[in-house]
């Protein structure tokens, strides 16, 4: 995880106004991918770029808004990147339903001698359950995680949120702790599939719905799982803030 200035990755940005968040965790790193944010303060705008080991990489612009300590974004571009032209599946914060509408097509050929089950989950989310999850993202929505500590460290007023910096790393660390101790205590074992805790090889079903329940993220104060995974991130998002103030 790194924290710092790097080549200009926005146009129109001087390499001076933007910073970058490397936010990959070791989900990405397994997939020899990576996660990135890239910051730019003085146009309130974000990049994030997601890669799973190549081609294509997706990329997200969003426009950002501060009040306090909280953060909020709306999705301004998607699009992805290979060897080709950019392909957009959102453009000045509309979804382009036909760029969806063609990548379904392609999977239904693709997918079309598959086996039934296989063709069920493949082609589940339709154009239509796709532009409602993108649409959600365009209307201004809070941001949590990593890069709400990011972008709050390079506003105005980052520097009368230090208190609030060294709060939260304190929060954190603790609901890491309550989580490995939990673990420990329920004899819990990490899914890879999931990206969580479940139980045991052998655990009988009540067993295992008792483990689940006592190790929802929710339980400890994490609003997803993602959160959780970032922990190396976010603690390290935080010492930088609040040290540099």
């Amino acid at each position: 995880m790194g924290v710092f200035r790097n080549k200009q990755v926005i146009p129109g940005v001087d390499a001076e106004d933007e910073f970058e968040l490397d936010a990959t965790t070791e989900f990405y790193v397994k997939k020899s991918g990576w996660d990135r944010w890239y910051a730019r303060p003085q146009q309130m705008r974000l990049r994030h770029e997601l890669c799973f080991g190549g081609p294509p990489l997706r990329v997200d612009l969003y426009d950002y808004a501060v009040r306090r300590t909280c953060v909020f974004v709306r999705l301004v571009e998607r699009f992805e990147e290979d060897f080709e032209q950019p392909e957009y599946t959102v453009f000045d914060g509309t979804v382009l339903r036909s760029r969806l509408e063609e990548d379904y097509a392609k999977l239904v050929k693709k997918y079309e001698n598959a086996d039934d089950k296989l063709k069920a989950i493949m082609l589940d989310r339709t154009p239509d359950t796709k532009a409602a999850a993108i649409q959600k993202q365009t209307t201004w929505h809070e941001l949590y995680g990593a890069i709400r500590y990011f972008a709050l460290s390079h506003h105005a007023n980052a520097q009368e949120n230090r208190a609030f910096f060294m709060d939260e790393s304190r929060r954190y660390e603790e609901q890491f702790q309550a989580v490995a101790q939990q673990v420990k205590v329920l004899g819990a074992v990490w899914d890879d599939r999931q990206g969580w805790y479940d139980a045991p090889p052998g655990a009988s079903d009540q067993e295992r719905e008792n483990i689940r329940a006592k190790l929802r993220v929710s339980n400890f104060g994490f609003r997803s799982r993602n959160e959780f995974l970032e922990k190396d991130v976010i603690l390290g998002v935080l010492k930088d803030a609040y040290e540099k103030q």
